[in-house]
């Protein structure tokens, strides 16, 4: 499986990385590998400093950019870091409760795909006027060119950089996932990469992962 980035995302400064995991486990037990990192979060941030964080600053920014309010719909990773700084980060199951410690981690949004719901190579593009994705939690979405889709051969898997489908969301049943980490203007690629790293480090540990791939930057 392969992931292209059409030009003009790339002339929007948006920036990716990817990388293939296998053999995970969803019922993994993750909860000391979860307390032990929020731990250490708890440490190393201060809540009421995030908006200034650059990173977070960066992201919120680009979703400005594009008409999204980032008060109303907080960036992934900065949603996730707020939570884990209140003391109720959220608890899915072992995969993805494993990547959504990376993403707070380094304020990344990280989408996790569910490597055999996924038809076909994966290719990020502009949105077409009218396109339609149902999110993971089962709301319609009607886009439009101002937006930036991740597209398989069926149709978008994610809006770039803050809402995945439903559709090949992972479930109990997941086996292998495909991680990618969508970079916004401000955030270098070496930043996406060190987020990937650590998101397999954080499945092995968690959801007992046996393998992945090279982290690929398209």
């Amino acid at each position: 499986m392969r992931v292209e980035v059409d030009p003009e995302v790339n002339d929007r400064g948006l920036r990716y990385a990817y990388v293939r995991v296998e053999g995970v486990d969803p019922g993994a037990d993750a909860s000391e590998l979860v307390d032990r990192v929020t731990a250490r979060l708890r440490e190393r941030f201060d809540l009421d400093d995030l908006k200034d964080d650059p990173i977070v600053r960066a992201y919120r920014d680009y979703l400005w950019s594009i008409d999204v309010d980032p008060t109303k719909v907080r960036p992934a990773g900065e949603a996730l870091l707020r939570r884990a700084l209140r003391g109720n980060f959220p608890r899915i199951n072992a995969v993805v409760d494993s990547y959504n410690l990376a993403s707070a981690e380094y304020r990344v949004p990280i989408s996790c795909f569910d490597a055999d719901k996924l038809t076909g190579d994966l290719i990020i593009r502009p949105a077409e006027s009218g396109e339609v994705m149902v999110d993971i939690a089962g709301e319609r979405m009607e886009l439009d060119d101002r937006f930036v889709v991740v597209a398989d051969e069926d149709g978008p898997v994610s809006v770039s950089p803050y809402r995945d489908a439903r559709r090949t969301a992972v479930t109990d049943e997941t086996e292998r996932v495909l991680l990618l980490a969508h970079g916004v203007p401000g955030v270098e690629v070496e930043h996406l990469v060190e987020a990937l790293k650590t998101a397999v480090r954080y499945l092995r540990e968690g959801a007992e992962a046996e393998s992945a791939s090279r982290i690929v930057t398209p």
